[in-house]
């Protein structure tokens, strides 16, 4: 499989990434310290709140890794799967803010899911900044992964 490199970015193109990294994971979590206390308001059983908050994580588990394989498939495509991920986000927003009852709660909810897996290509796209001989190095410092943003 032949990846192809994309010219090593510049300070103006790390700052932009960085923003649509912090968008992403702010798109994904914004909600998620009174989203149980939102369920119960609506009076959800326990195990209905259970089964929201656990369809999250069992979507990651379930597609993390063919997402991945795909993202190395398809090469070049992995910003327009970010973006794609970006837009699930918004639709799951948009199920958030008009239904209440629990089948479109569970399936925005399966769709953060979802989103959350994308991280895959963001990771890899972060990577395709730096030369080859860099890129480990730049995974290893990168503000994406230990919260510091610094300027390059």
């Amino acid at each position: 499989m032949n990846v192809q490199k994309i010219n090593i970015a510049g300070k103006k193109d790390h700052i932009i990434f960085f923003t649509v990294i912090f968008c992403f994971w702010f798109s994904i979590y914004i909600y998620v310290p009174i989203f149980g206390v939102y369920l119960e308001h609506l009076q959800f059983d326990y195990s209905l709140v259970g089964i929201i908050f656990g369809s999250y994580g069992i979507t990651q588990i379930l597609i993390r890794l063919p997402l991945g394989v795909l993202s190395d498939y398809l090469g070049q495509m992995r910003k327009g799967m970010l973006i794609a991920g970006f837009f699930m986000a918004f639709a799951s927003g948009i199920l958030f803010l008009f239904f209440q009852s629990f089948i479109p709660i569970f399936i925005a909810r399966l769709l953060s899911g979802i989103t959350a897996s994308m991280w895959v290509m963001a990771t890899t796209l972060y990577a395709q900044y730096f030369t080859e001989s860099q890129s480990s190095k730049a995974m290893g410092n990168s503000p994406v992964y230990d919260g510091r943003f610094p300027i390059y």
